[in-house]
């Protein structure tokens, strides 16, 4: 048989399921890679006197590893190598969790192809792969949902030809996995905790601009985002000296920091559900600030005095989303993980180009925790014998909430990442799930033609980013100062505000389609309940069945879509449900389907009655039906 005609069928398989990589293995040269074979007859490769598989059974053994990886309970399964690719095989044979695979030799992979026979699985649904790390976790995240079970195999060829890329490989993924488990489970505890507050802080919302009148008034203006990392004194001299040329937006946490060196932020950034007023009046008042607030921070943050204050919708609350549109807002921002991600988006929502980043360690640089002179700089970080290490000074900070009680002493396992200079520095494992975060960010600004650059010179080295060094970026910038503040005042002192009334009509249509998906998710209810005595008899009377639960689940989805911000308050259901969905161990058969509809039925429900719970609090908070028009200022004090 004709290697290079099999090689082209695999790769033409390949190619369907990954265009890249399938590009990537067609340019390799496999020089060096040789077809051995066995005693017993068997084909297998050899590269640099290393075997990819058994010289006697390699089919077998592949089954075996299989058979290794299928034990228990496995929803998704990684392979750092593909070896001869038997072991893909039997797993897409045998077992019903995904696979994912990472060669991270494409000449390894040009070799398999073209030297073992056709793969005619190469292309099917349930195989995904990845040609580079960047793919490899943005793959792993697609796949991934938390309470997911994930089986990790490293290929015995990789670890022996390729350790440090095994390495890399296992890391990368373990940052994905953390990432998304804090950006799911943030979401599932927090979302209906932002709705609230988003109620309760209505008639702020309703007497507040939103980032509209921001948009695009810093249209290629360099800015900088000032966050409260160890590393942020290393760059206030500098700061200090360019500040009139520069955007400058800090997060709260680093007022304190900047204001004893003598620089006031153009904006201010706080995001935070707790009262976090300390930050902004440590240091100095708070009346000469412009803040930007979220429609979810507390509502004491509304209530402070200050020179200007805007609201910054994230499109990751719903709710919020739902009342801002009713008010004339035209910008919503992506959500950050963090302050300082949400402050880069605003920065991009405000045209500004390019972003630069001070302060934004994500690493115990130094052996601390913030910045000194910053809003918990009594914090700092004990490191233990046994890797662990605990964070002192919680009984302080917390004491800035209105806690009485010292908060137990926190420990948790360090991780090691890269720093500026590329020596390793220990971090926490929710600090490198920001840092892995930023990758989506940088991709996405990227797009965008925007520059994000890391200029902190200390903590961890984020990837995906831009570096360079904070002085040698501003002076090569062009030397032309920045009325910011005028700017700003203009943007407040112009904006609309339409009131309360402008939600009165969007309250009465969100109420009908309310009863109509509770309408609907009755109906679905009762259907899915027929359906399940049903499955037994014949199988046209399974068929009904089946159709009355699958034209139930489409009408109660057309009725969601009017009412995108319910699905705030599904979160949790939603995620639990995705996770049972995904599950290897979960047949696709006609019992699951209904059940699965059935939970989707009964989250309707809930998220119905609560969703009438808030708009009656929606309507109690701006006076509306009884009172009119709350009294609520007009002004930014």
């Amino acid at each position: 048989m004709d290697s290079r005609a099999v090689c082209e069928r695999n790769l033409a398989r390949l190619r369907r399921r990954n265009p890249r990589l399938a590009e990537a293995v067609a340019r390799a040269d496999r020089a060096g890679i040789e077809r051995v074979e066995g005693p017993r007859g068997a084909a297998t490769l050899s590269e640099r006197g290393r075997l990819l598989g058994s010289a006697y059974d390699p089919v077998e053994e592949g089954r075996r590893q299989a058979a290794t990886l299928a034990e228990g309970r496995s929803d998704l399964v990684v392979s750092i190598g593909f070896g001869l690719g038997h072991h893909v095989e039997s797993l897409l044979h045998g077992h019903h969790a995904p696979v994912l695979v990472y060669e991270p030799s494409p000449a390894r992979l040009r070799a398999a192809l073209e030297s073992l026979g056709e793969r005619t699985w190469l292309d099917v649904p349930a195989l995904h792969w990845a040609t580079d790390l960047d793919e490899l976790g943005e793959r792993f995240a697609a796949l991934y949902t938390p309470g997911l079970a994930v089986r990790f195999f490293v290929h015995p060829s990789v670890q022996a030809l390729d350790p440090k890329a095994a390495r890399a490989a296992a890391d990368r993924i373990a940052r994905a996995k953390d990432t998304a488990e804090l950006m799911a489970n943030t979401r599932a505890l927090m979302m209906e905790t932002w709705a609230a507050l988003a109620i309760e802080n209505a008639p702020h919302l309703v007497a507040t601009p939103g980032l509209a009148p921001l948009v695009g008034a810093f249209a290629g203006v360099p800015a900088v985002v000032a966050a409260a990392g160890p590393s942020l004194e290393r760059q206030i001299e500098t700061l200090a000296r360019l500040r009139d040329r520069v955007l400058l937006i800090a997060i709260g946490q680093a007022l304190p920091a900047l204001r004893a060196a003598g620089i006031e932020p153009d904006l201010v950034h706080v995001i935070e559900s707790k009262d976090v007023a300390h930050q902004l009046v440590r240091g100095g008042p708070s009346d000469e600030l412009a803040l930007v607030l979220l429609p979810s921070t507390h509502p004491g943050l509304f209530e402070l005095p200050v020179r200007a204050r805007f609201v910054s919708t994230p499109v990751t609350q719903g709710l919020s989303c739902w009342i801002a549109r009713a008010l004339g807002e035209t910008c919503f921002v992506p959500g950050g993980a963090t302050v300082a991600q949400s402050a880069v988006h605003l920065a991009h929502a405000l045209g500004a180009n390019p972003i630069l980043l001070i302060g934004q360690d994500l690493a115990f640089t130094g052996g601390r925790v913030y910045a000194r002179g910053s809003a918990y700089d009594m914090v700092s970080l004990r490191e233990r014998s046994d890797g662990s290490h605990e964070l002192a000074g919680l009984a302080e900070k917390a004491s800035l909430f209105g806690f009485t009680a010292a908060p137990k002493t926190r420990r948790a396992d360090l991780v090691w990442v890269e720093d500026w200079d590329g020596q390793p520095v220990a971090t926490s494992r929710s600090y490198a799930a920001f840092r892995e975060n930023y990758r989506r960010i940088g991709a996405y600004l990227v797009g965008k033609g925007v520059r994000l650059v890391n200029c902190t010179e200390g903590g961890a080295r984020i990837p995906g980013l831009e570096h360079g060094l904070f002085a040698e970026i501003l002076e090569s910038l062009p030397a032309r100062a920045i009325d910011a503040r005028t700017r700003i005042d203009r943007a407040w002192a112009d904006a609309p505000r339409p009131g309360a009334s402008a939600l009165e009509q969007p309250i009465a249509d969100a109420r009908r389609a309310l009863d109509a998906l509770e309408r609907q998710a009755h109906a679905g209810a009762k259907a899915a309940q027929a359906a399940i005595p049903m499955l037994a008899r014949a199988p046209g009377a399974q068929r009904e069945a089946l159709r009355r639960v699958v034209r139930a689940e489409r009408r109660v989805q057309e009725a969601l879509d009017d009412l995108p911000w319910l699905d705030q308050l599904t979160e949790r259901a939603r995620l639990v449900n995705e996770a049972t969905v995904r599950r290897a161990d979960a047949r696709c058969d006609a019992r699951a389907g209904v059940e699965e509809a059935q939970r989707l039925f009964d989250a309707t429900e809930k998220a119905v009655r609560r969703g009438r719970a808030l708009l009656d609090r929606l309507e109690e908070r701006l006076g509306l039906g009884e009172r009119g028009e709350p009294a609520c200022a007009r002004g930014a004090a």
